[in-house]
């Protein structure tokens, strides 16, 4: 396996990557079980009463919405953890969801709250895109963890011009 030369307080780059897509494999691991214990609140009703305050919308939708979330989340543990290629690729598209399903959220939660939002707005959409970018930047740089560097590969071609 790559290995970076540069090392920070001891601590190679390969062990960071290492350790922030192991945190992030847990991550998601944990909200996956988090979504599966919000279907087990659809599933059986005497946990839908102690839950129904925090929950928004208890119908088959939101059942169903909820076990694809997990199934999401689940997909992204195995991909981390068997470090495949697309997983990397398809972390862009998850970066975006985030990033855009929180500018709606926070955006049309301030609609109703002030008459003239305009400060606040571009409060939250230049935090939310700062934030973002730092993601982005982040994710870019564990590109080795799932696209390793092979040494021979990674060497220029080496041309020999055949004369006849």
């Amino acid at each position: 396996m790559w290995t970076a030369q540069s090392t920070t307080k001891g601590i190679s780059q390969n062990e960071t990557n290492t350790f922030g897509m192991r945190l992030l494999k847990y991550l998601c691991a944990f909200f996956c079980l988090q979504s599966l214990a919000w279907t087990a609140a659809f599933i059986h009703p005497s946990l839908l009463s102690a839950t129904h305050a925090v929950m928004q919308d208890t119908g088959k939708s939101a059942f169903i919405k909820e076990l694809v979330i997990a199934l999401l989340y689940a997909a992204a543990f195995y991909g981390i953890h068997e470090r495949q290629p697309i997983t990397w690729n398809l972390g862009w598209a998850a970066l975006v969801a985030m990033y855009l399903g929180f500018l709606k959220t926070a955006l049309s939660s301030l609609q109703s709250a002030e008459p003239h939002p305009a400060l606040p707005e571009a409060a939250i959409a230049i935090g939310a895109s700062v934030i973002a970018l730092y993601g982005c930047r982040w994710w870019n740089r564990h590109k080795p963890y799932f696209y390793p560097r092979n040494q021979k590969t990674d060497s220029p071609p080496i041309h020999t011009s055949q004369t006849v």
